[in-house]
């Protein structure tokens, strides 16, 4: 019976030190799991920019509707070397929560919906996700696309 106790006692607390070293490592896994990427480099202005979010992570991920063109993303304009939020939602609604399922992918078009909205002019850009990890009262992350460009120059054609 002792050696029994022995065995639990110690593979729970093998499993209390992995869940604590899992949980120290958290931060570098988090931003590294979940991907969003742009379906082009270059865009023309008012051309609908594709994004995908992928969540490689074993939980899901939650993140705010209300974002750019009130989708759950940011799209950031360099300016004078920082970043400026774009294309604010117009909706007077509450934002609400949309779940990307743990291993998942979902995908986003990001282009002006309601009357008055602006396009986006041309410049350097990228798409900025903030989520909760796990729950909506998660932890809260943030990851970031590559850049790309807005550019009239993306609508001409070679003949």
């Amino acid at each position: 019976m002792r050696s029994e106790c022995k065995t639990v006692l110690s593979r729970s607390l093998a499993l209390a030190l992995s869940v604590i070293c899992a949980s120290a490592a958290w931060p570098e896994t988090v931003s590294s799991a979940v991907a969003v990427t742009t379906d082009k480099l270059r865009y023309a202005p008012g051309e609908m920019i594709v994004v995908k979010i992928v969540n490689t992570l074993f939980v899901p991920i939650y993140a705010l509707t209300g974002q750019t063109y009130c989708t759950i993303v940011t799209v950031e304009r360099s300016v004078d070397g920082g970043w400026k939020p774009e294309g604010t939602c117009q909706s007077y609604g509450p934002p609400g929560w949309v779940e990307i399922a743990a291993g998942g992918t979902n995908r986003i078009e990001v282009t002006p919906r309601l009357h008055g909205d602006q396009a986006l002019d041309a410049g350097r850009y990228r798409v900025k996700l903030v989520f909760k990890v796990g729950s909506t009262n998660g932890r809260s992350d943030t990851v970031f696309s590559s850049e790309f460009l807005v550019s009239n120059l993306a609508k001409v054609t070679m003949p």
